[in-house]
């Protein structure tokens, strides 16, 4: 268990365990606390802020875990913030398990998901990373997730922009009080370049 607090607006990546987990691959853990955020902030997990360009994260739990953010806050999830690769295999996220988490965000936030809030992708970082990263979420379970606020949510992915696949997810969330089994909060139907 753990406390974790982001004292500054338009801060990235934090989570129980890691912060940014770029080019590395997480196992078998498990957090649980609290995050902070104030506005802007992106790249909020429960487990991890990311696993960027990482290979997989198997077997890992979120539990008993509190995150609240300002608005404007982007890529929100109960495991991970965000996860994906840009040219190699898609990253494996497998066997993950979130119970008991809750997000609470502005009501102009967005890509929140029981598991990610998607595959990075932002504008602001086109000339590095032209396309949305690509994850397979696999055999993973969510039980009471509920979120507070923000859009495109989704009990697995909040945003999968077609580069995220979801298999044998087991799960529903709570979202401004109305119960829901939908995976993926959206795919394409709002462009690129209107999300942050």
């Amino acid at each position: 268990m753990a406390d974790l607090t982001l004292t500054d607006a338009n801060m990235q990546g934090a989570g129980i365990i890691v912060g940014g987990q770029e080019d590395g691959n997480l196992e078998n853990c498990t957090a649980g606390g609290t995050i902070t955020a104030p506005d802007g902030c992106y790249s909020i997990g429960g487990l991890a802020g990311c696993f960027h360009c990482s290979e997989y994260a198997k077997n890992c739990k979120a539990e008993n875990i509190k995150i609240v953010t300002g608005d404007n806050c982007w890529l929100l999830g109960g495991l991970a913030g965000h996860s994906g690769t840009f040219e190699n295999a898609p990253t494996l996220v497998e066997n993950g398990t979130v119970k008991n988490v809750s997000i609470e965000t502005g009501r102009n936030s967005e890509r929140i998901g029981g598991i990610t809030g998607g595959g990075f992708y932002s504008p602001m970082f086109k000339e590095y990373y032209p396309e949305p990263a690509k994850s397979d979420i696999s055999s993973c379970t969510v039980s009471e997730f509920t979120v507070s606020g923000g859009k495109y949510v989704g009990a697995a992915v909040g945003y999968s922009y077609g580069t995220t696949s979801v298999d044998g997810f087991d799960g529903q969330m709570t979202w401004d009080g109305s119960e829901s089994r939908e995976q993926v909060g959206t795919d394409e139907s709002v462009k690129l370049e209107e999300l942050k």
